[in-house]
């Protein structure tokens, strides 16, 4: 069996709603696990395209004793770092990756301000009070009109 299907049962497995025995061109479940262990050690990457967005989101989430930086824009996943926890380097590390957008959304964690200063200082502006009161948005100092 090719790599090709080993990664395709792999995926079907994984997204799918069927148990490992179902893949039956493996014979057992032991056999699936065995012939597609390979298949975690895949990291996606993502492309850097170098598009500026209006808005981003940014958050850390916790996977057991790892935290996973996020960078998202719409439906968009535009990166992601993993890190021990949210601190500037590792905001830095992820931040560095794109353009700075006009607006970032995040809740305020550790080490993200000092990050965003460091590393976009066009929008080195104040956290503004967001609607949602988990989120706040990282805008530009910009001239106001009277």
């Amino acid at each position: 069996m090719s790599r090709r299907a080993e990664l395709d049962a792999f995926l079907g497995w994984l997204l799918g709603t069927s148990n490992q025995s179902a893949a039956t061109s493996f014979g057992t479940a032991r056999s699936f696990r065995r012939r597609t262990e390979w298949c975690w050690n895949i990291v996606p990457e993502i492309p850097v395209t170098g598009e500026v967005y209006d808005q981003i989101q940014v958050d850390g989430i916790y996977v057991g004793s790892w935290c996973c930086l996020i960078a998202v824009a719409g439906d968009h996943v535009l990166g992601w770092q993993w890190c021990d926890t949210e601190k500037k380097a590792a905001w830095a590390a992820l931040l560095a990756r794109f353009p700075a957008p006009t607006v970032v959304i995040t809740d305020g964690g550790s080490g993200i301000a000092a990050a965003l200063s460091e590393c976009w200082s066009e929008t080195g502006g104040p956290a503004v009070p967001c609607p949602c009161p988990a989120q706040r948005p990282h805008v530009p100092d910009r001239p106001t009109q009277d």
